[in-house]
């Protein structure tokens, strides 16, 4: 989510210069920190699958980098968190024919119990970062898990959006800050709900839109 009071006082260049920064790069910083993370999976990768032992040296080692990433920021801190989720899925993929055979009620209760504990308890500093680790592991297990089982019903959503996505990437941002923007400070809250029912139309809309006028190059096609 973007923090809205980033762009606050800004001229409209300065807005702009801010987002494509690291500073405040929006949607961008995905980019980024995804190119990075392909070639650093890019290199471990021969080495990883050398032997269960390594594969499994190598969970621990990313786990730790992701609990350690609350310590830093930027770049860093994102290359750091989702470095590991990058492997999961790759993991997972992998192993996709005996993943789904492991327990999902396990799953299911720490991804409540972990939601409940972000939002309640609202932990600190390490905690945070360990719960926050449980947690998305078990959504992302209970995600691929569920497609697997209800594939007919839960890819095809995917399907019509996966042609989309640079599109969705790049533009959701702005549409979010300037809603937000326009918003009290106590209902910037609603951001979330207008992300979801006004973001994602209107950014597939401005991509289609952008390729039937030819201006693909925008979004780097």
């Amino acid at each position: 989510m973007a923090d809205v009071s980033a762009y606050d006082g800004m001229s409209a260049i300065l807005k702009l210069q801010a987002f494509l920064s690291i500073r405040t790069t929006g949607a961008l910083w995905f980019l980024y920190v995804l190119f990075i993370i392909f070639v650093v999976q890019r290199l471990l990768i021969k080495a990883i699958w050398k032997s269960n032992k390594i594969v499994l040296t190598w969970i621990c080692a990313f786990v730790a980098v992701n609990i350690a990433s609350y310590k830093f920021s930027g770049p860093v801190h994102h290359v750091m968190l989702y470095n590991f989720y990058f492997f999961l899925g790759v993991l997972i993929h992998r192993c996709q024919k005996n993943s789904v055979k492991s327990p999902f009620l396990l799953s299911g209760v720490a991804a409540t119990v972990g939601t409940v504990i972000l939002i309640l308890i609202q932990p600190i500093g390490i905690i945070d970062s360990i719960v926050r680790l449980i947690t998305a592991s078990a959504y992302v297990y209970l995600a691929f898990g569920l497609s697997k089982k209800c594939e007919n019903v839960f890819c095809k959503p995917f399907y019509v959006t996966s042609d989309l996505s640079m599109g969705i990437y790049l533009f959701h941002e702005p549409l979010i800050v300037a809603i937000g923007s326009k918003l009290p400070g106590e209902m910037r809250g609603a951001v979330v709900l207008s992300f979801i029912v006004v973001g994602v139309f209107f950014s597939m809309g401005i991509t289609i839109f952008l390729r039937k006028i030819g201006l693909k190059f925008v979004m780097g096609e």
